[in-house]
């Protein structure tokens, strides 16, 4: 078991003991990267509107800005490669296809050696922190070349009523939204549209859309636009609401963005 975090990523072989009960792990999203390796326990993850049950060997590739979330059996020991980097480590060629394919892959593919050389290269002797990271990137990109080309078709559920709130809150993420103007949007109830997707993504709608709001401002806050201009543009009709929302989801003012390292950022 490892954990190396140093500068822009945070590589990690966890094993989480039997404690409990079945629980939820932290339901959130965030401005960086992440992929799940699954080795062995009793695991159910959802990406946005998809589900899958994790078998030994699955991964879970989470793009920066997903919402997600795991359901653990914490009566066994869960055990895990997690790997959290942001986007610049993403080759350019690649990033618009991980953006249209399932967050999916299950075992059988040939990758799973590489998360035993993130083991052996921790461990190497007289190296400094720059040469792990080195090894790490590379080890990295070669994990998401193979997984360019091995697309996995599991099983998995999407339901769609919250796929279709997700798309149109994606389409018109920069609108002032409310619950009113999507139900009204999407022919369905307000009392509905909240009721199911609360049940189905464990979060309330406006709680996702701010989260949603505050990633994309990260990201544009990052490419140097203004926070005041940012935070007219997706919609905040105050930038003190901005303000409060994007500190209690990043985790940092507005202002601060610059001086940030994404993998230092809350979950939320």
């Amino acid at each position: 078991m490892f954990q190396f975090k140093y500068k822009d990523i945070d590589f990690s072989h966890k094993l989480d003991r039997a404690s409990s009960p079945q629980d939820e792990y932290w339901k959130h999203m965030h401005p960086f990267n992440e992929i799940v390796f699954f080795v062995k326990g009793a695991a159910e993850y959802t990406v946005e509107a998809q589900t899958q049950k994790l078998q030994k060997g699955s991964l879970v590739f989470i793009r920066s800005g997903k919402f997600h979330f795991a359901t653990v059996d914490k009566g066994q020991d869960y055990e895990r490669y997690v790997l959290k980097f942001p986007d610049s480590a993403i080759p350019p060629y690649l990033k618009e296809k991980f953006d249209e394919i399932s967050p999916f892959f299950t075992s059988g593919y040939a990758y799973d050696y590489l998360f035993d050389e993130l083991d052996s290269d921790f461990e190497l002797m007289n190296v400094s922190e720059e040469d792990i990271r080195t090894l790490f990137l590379c080890i990295l990109v070669k994990l998401l070349v193979i997984l360019s080309h091995q697309q996995e078709k599991a099983e998995f559920d999407t339901d769609p009523v919250s796929n279709q709130i997700l798309l149109y809150v994606n389409q018109h993420i920069k609108d002032d939204l409310s619950l009113s103007s999507i139900a009204a949007a999407l022919n369905y109830s307000q009392s509905y549209l909240a009721n199911l997707f609360k049940k189905k993504m464990h979060s309330s709608l406006m709680q996702y859309i701010r989260y949603r709001k505050c990633i994309l401002a990260y990201k544009m806050v990052s490419a140097g636009e203004k926070p005041q201009t940012v935070a007219s543009n997706l919609g905040f009709k105050e930038y003190s609401t901005f303000f409060r929302a994007y500190k209690s989801i990043i985790g940092v003012a507005p202002s601060d963005t610059e001086k940030a390292n994404p993998v230092d950022l809350k979950e939320r």
